[in-house]
């Protein structure tokens, strides 16, 4: 069963994007774009190979040194998608676990491909939000056009990786209740 895209009014953008600052204040703007993706597209732009995905959680969840916090984070204000930890797996062999959180992936993912003039067109109501609130960033050169110009998504940033070590997949909200039960 594929998700279907959610629809934000400004609010909520701008209430997501509180969230994440106030949740990882070093993050930059690239970071921000990537989490508004997020938050629109879910898991949507994986490959959907089942196979590649358990063995990549597998794999990270395993080289893991520290706790990647919040084990879950909501980034679509209750009723888009959600960050999953890789903590909330065990730390060795986890494949059961790892077999469960792919198919939520795979059930999270839209019906259809990526629509990147309408992203990029969400893209400037955010960046303009951004400004009319007076949030900045320190990083100055953001690529965040070449990043729309190349249709991709990008990793975290440096600032972003070094003080938080992200390790999550993503999850749409209507499967979270039964996700959480199963790893348990």
């Amino acid at each position: 069963m594929a998700t279907l895209k959610p629809t934000f009014d400004t609010a909520s953008l701008l209430s997501i994007i509180q969230t994440e600052l106030a949740v990882h204040p070093l993050c930059s703007k690239v970071d921000i774009y990537k989490l508004m993706f997020q938050a629109l597209y879910g898991p949507t732009h994986m490959i959907p190979d089942e196979d590649l995905i358990i063995k990549g959680i597998i794999n990270e969840r395993s080289a893991m040194k520290t706790t990647f916090t919040p084990l879950v984070q909501d980034i679509g204000s209750g009723n888009a998608f959600y960050r999953i930890s890789l903590s909330l797996l065990p730390d060795i062999a986890p494949v059961r676990e790892a077999q469960i959180l792919c198919q939520y992936i795979m059930s999270s993912r839209q019906a259809f491909d990526t629509d990147w003039d309408e992203w990029g067109k969400t893209w400037k109501v955010i960046d303009l939000l951004l400004y009319a609130n007076s949030i900045h960033f320190i990083d100055i050169n953001d690529d965040i056009d070449a990043l729309l110009n190349h249709r991709s998504i990008p990793s975290h940033s440096s600032i972003y990786h070094d003080n938080y070590i992200p390790h999550y997949r993503l999850v749409h909200h209507s499967f979270l209740p039964k996700l959480l039960a199963e790893l348990k």
